[in-house]
């Protein structure tokens, strides 16, 4: 029988009880008086899992590689749980607070064993029509330092580390890059061994971009070592 275990958040956001409504929001539409939680499964071996937001199970069976997009909830603060699908065993808990109007991304990361949440906040300001805004996050829990870089150009994310936003918060913060067509290559750091790549991203001017290592080295299957995007408007 797996352990049950709880983890506390380190980052602090900040939710109603009352959820608004199931389906994703762009920032367009969203009012000033609702806060915005997007979730992706990056728990190579957790299974499906359950979000709880307040007590309420307001995603189902979240399998990996999955993102839920943004859902709006009324700001202010709650209790956040994540458990295996159909159950109420917790396997993250803590609690979220958040502004109204903001957004956050829900990263849940690392192995079964280690599972813990990474929430970070979404500055979706967007940037000019011919520009995009990107970032990048190392979520493959034994993976060593990786550059990413564009194929047959500049390193954009040098020496990144497993979460290592933690401890170097501006890591979370979004860059501007030049709106076009891109392949995106990932190495050891000082490397020349491409370890996983991510081919002809179309990105388009005034959008935002996140870019972000998961799976594992050594893995098969869905659990192969991968970079994957997110588009958050």
């Amino acid at each position: 029988m797996r352990k049950t275990m709880l983890k506390s958040f380190a980052i602090l956001f900040s939710f109603s009880v009352l959820l608004l409504a199931g389906c994703s929001k762009s920032a367009s539409d969203t009012p000033a008086t609702t806060a915005n939680l997007s979730v992706l499964n990056l728990s190579p071996d957790a299974g499906g899992l359950d979000f709880f937001v307040g007590g309420l199970r307001v995603v189902t069976n979240l399998t990996y590689p999955q993102y839920t997009g943004y859902t709006q909830f009324l700001a202010g603060s709650l209790g956040i749980n994540v458990a295996p699908n159909n159950t109420t065993t917790n396997l993250i808990g803590g609690t979220l607070n958040m502004n109204s109007g903001s957004y956050a991304s829900f990263f849940i990361v690392d192995s079964l064993s280690k599972i813990k949440a990474k929430p970070i906040f979404d500055d979706l300001k967007a940037p000019s029509t011919d520009s995009v805004k990107i970032r990048f996050f190392h979520f493959s829990p034994n993976l060593a330092s990786v550059d990413v870089s564009i194929s047959g150009g500049a390193t954009l994310f040098p020496g990144r580390k497993f979460s290592d936003q933690d401890s170097i918060p501006n890591l979370a913060a979004f860059s501007y890059l030049k709106a076009g067509s891109y392949t995106f290559q990932m190495k050891n750091t000082g490397g020349s061994t491409v370890l996983a790549s991510i081919s002809s991203l179309n990105f388009i001017g005034g959008k935002i971009y996140t870019l972000y290592a998961y799976g594992c080295v050594g893995g098969t299957g869905t659990q192969v070592l991968n970079l994957g995007s997110l588009l958050h408007n």
